[in-house]
């Protein structure tokens, strides 16, 4: 019927308004009758590949639907009283949400839902169909072969690898500017303008499928979470952003939204210096990509990080070659930059003890604390009692024209103090 929903009714109008009777029973009544329509069609359909799981998932939904259906019949056979809105008790909304995407075939199914939103807490049987319906209708407008799935949440995740500071972004343009920066023509200078021209095309790959990410994120949704705090907690871990300043795609910016930064990259001029730098932005890069994985379900997406991982342990190896390459070139040694002139005494003193400062010895049982010093220059040694070098520092009155507080006033206030107490 036209017109606007009909809202909570009041018992006694119902008694005395056929009309506004039979708007209300047709409201309630669309629900279930719906869902349990599109479930049995789901159940019956053989060309749907649904496992077991997937088809008790979906009678028990069914069967949920039919007992809310022979309720309103019976309540609506006894009077009109009991069409009030029944109580709906809360849960999970991960719980909830596994019967809904068990409607979806195995290999079009995308699921995804952050922690914090799957343990909070919704109304069970109104949250269910709503989500059905999500679903319903996501089947019945995307391609015959789309995906179905909600992942903003998880393309926001995927960001960090973009637009963070160990992300695709920063470890490009590092390289690039390492190779420009680089004094020596041939091997070097190419491995990081090659290095970093493949960094270029990471970008577009991560940037790509955080687009794709999004696209199944209908803005109608987002309108309607003011009202519905379950699509509210469905879409709390999306990043606006990516919808008003993106359209629906990528942007420069890790996951909290933070925008990236130039300060991120280093390109020193000296390549030892360079070169363990980047073993350490592959090693995050590459940690922070195998968390990712352990965050979705989608084949499509664990394929792509499949494919950084493998990258970045070819450039985490070629890095630390590219090092050893250094010294046998007679180029670089250790410590950086090894062509200071240090000085004997602070050397012999200083440059290979190690200060514990902690209770017991434990340190001293490490590599660090005893034997050659990588660098071939030198012994560890092992001080447990580190003793001062220097007096206690005391800096002295600063510019009166900065305001700071004066040490001679501190010291007035103190006297005065100790002379009343005495």
């Amino acid at each position: 019927m036209g017109g606007a929903e009909p809202g909570p009714a009041d018992p006694a109008a119902l008694d005395t308004d056929p009309e506004l009777l039979l708007r209300v029973l047709c409201h309630e009544f669309r629900t279930p009758v719906s869902a349990l329509t599109s479930l049995t069609r789901a159940l019956a359909d053989e060309r749907l590949p649904l496992t077991g799981d997937d088809r008790r998932a979906i009678t028990g939904l069914a069967h949920e639907q039919a007992v809310h259906l022979q309720g309103l019949l019976r309540d609506a056979a006894a009077g009109t009283g009991a069409l009030a809105p029944a109580a709906d008790p809360a849960a999970p909304l991960a719980q909830v949400l596994r019967g809904a995407a068990a409607l979806v075939p195995p290999h079009r199914r995308l699921t995804g839902v952050t922690r914090r939103a799957g343990g909070c807490p919704v109304p069970r049987r109104r949250t269910r169909q709503v989500v059905t319906n999500l679903v319903e209708n996501a089947l019945r407008h995307r391609p015959a072969e789309g995906r179905v799935g909600i992942h903003a949440a998880f393309a926001r995740r995927l960001q960090e690898v973009l637009g963070g500071k160990w992300g695709e972004m920063t470890v490009a343009n590092q390289y690039l500017y390492q190779g420009w920066n680089c004094r020596l023509p041939g091997k070097y200078k190419d491995l990081f303008l090659d290095v970093g021209t493949e960094e270029m095309g990471h970008v577009e790959m991560i940037a790509t499928m955080i687009t794709r990410l999004l696209e199944n994120a209908p803005l109608s949704l987002q309108e309607a979470a003011a009202d519905n705090p379950m699509v509210g907690a469905i879409y709390g871990g999306s990043n606006p952003a990516h919808f008003i300043h993106g359209g629906g795609g990528a942007l420069p910016v890790d996951s909290a939204g933070v925008p990236w930064n130039g300060n991120f990259i280093t390109a020193s001029g000296n390549l030892m210096a360079d070169f363990q730098l980047n073993v350490t932005a592959e090693a995050q890069g590459r940690l922070q990509v195998a968390r990712l994985f352990n965050m979705t379900d989608d084949p499509g997406v664990k394929n792509m990080l499949r494919f950084l991982l493998a990258r970045d342990t070819m450039h985490q190896n070629m890095w630390m070659a590219a090092i050893e390459q250094l010294k046998e070139d007679g180029l670089e040694e250790m410590p950086v930059p090894d062509a200071f002139p240090d000085s004997k005494e602070f050397t012999e003193q200083f440059s290979y003890t190690y200060l514990d400062f902690s209770p017991g010895t434990d340190a001293s049982e490490g590599r660090w604390a005893s034997g050659p010093a990588p660098d071939g220059k030198g012994e560890f040694r092992y001080d447990h009692s580190p003793r001062a070098h220097a007096p206690e520092p005391v800096l002295p009155p600063g510019d009166p024209r900065l305001y700071g507080t004066n040490p001679g006033l501190a010291k007035g206030a103190a006297n005065k103090v100790k002379s009343k107490l005495t």
